[in-house]
């Protein structure tokens, strides 16, 4: 219902593609300064570097757990004097949605840098993690981060695995979040749009409108296991095909 009422609201708009019209208006809108950025984002320079590295492949990762919206529900139990009991401990591991995801990242990873196109330009891989559990991304880190790639013809690239410092907390109010916090959320939605491909878990808006702003692919996982391209309505594909995997 809500792409339908988008497709009518845009329908007098000859050739409106609406991927690359979210890239036009955002990107337009908006201008973003890592210098700025340091000062609530420490890491901001080694991560731009590094997305910005014409010789390496840059996915994208989005991992969204809940994590800030449990300790939000604890926080207002407690004001309203209720037993809140103990305060949620960030314990978010890589398995259910989250192994889907990471394991489309993967298959997209695998898939892209076997390509004769990108066979003799990409010499590495680059992973840039958002998330609100800072748990989940030191598992990423630490799982995936410093290990070959087999790009085939008996040759590899190294993946390094980077992720910022968010907690995720601008998302709700009730936690009074902070200059800092709505910093660190708009560093992240922002490099996710300058990596070569987004990889999100579900259907979740921070992740998509991200990939948009610069008009990326967007790979969804789901709970059936399907790591598929995202097509997005009011989007022409101009005959393109998009591979899917099994995850």
């Amino acid at each position: 219902e809500q792409y339908e009422r988008t497709e009518s609201s845009v329908a007098t708009l000859p050739n409106f593609r609406f991927e690359t019209g979210m890239a036009c208006a955002l990107g337009s809108t908006l201008q973003f300064s890592p210098e700025g950025t340091a000062e609530f984002v420490p890491e901001i320079h080694e991560i731009w570097e590094a997305v910005h590295d014409e010789e390496a492949l840059v996915i994208a990762l989005y991992l969204r757990t809940g994590q800030t919206d449990e300790m939000a529900s604890h926080e207002l139990r407690i004001k309203q004097g209720e037993d809140a009991g103990d305060a949620p401990v960030d314990s978010s591991d890589i398995f259910g949605l989250h192994a889907k995801a990471v394991r489309c990242a993967e298959q997209v990873e695998s898939d892209w840098l076997s390509r004769p196109i990108h066979r003799n330009t990409k010499k590495r891989s680059v992973w840039m993690v958002a998330s609100d559990s800072q748990h989940l991304c030191s598992k990423v880190v630490e799982q995936y981060g410093d290990k070959k790639v087999d790009v085939g013809d008996r040759t590899s690239v190294t993946r390094k695995v980077l992720t910022t410092g968010a907690k995720g907390r601008q998302t709700r109010t009730a936690r009074s979040p902070l200059t800092e916090d709505f910093a660190e959320a708009l560093a992240d939605w922002w490099l996710l749009g300058e990596s070569d491909v987004v990889v999100n878990h579900s259907m979740l808006s921070f992740g998509q409108t991200a990939a948009m702003r610069t008009a990326r692919p967007i790979y969804r996982a789901s709970h059936k296991g399907d790591c598929s391209r995202m097509v997005l309505p009011l989007m022409e594909v101009d005959g393109e095909t998009f591979p899917s995997y099994k995850v």
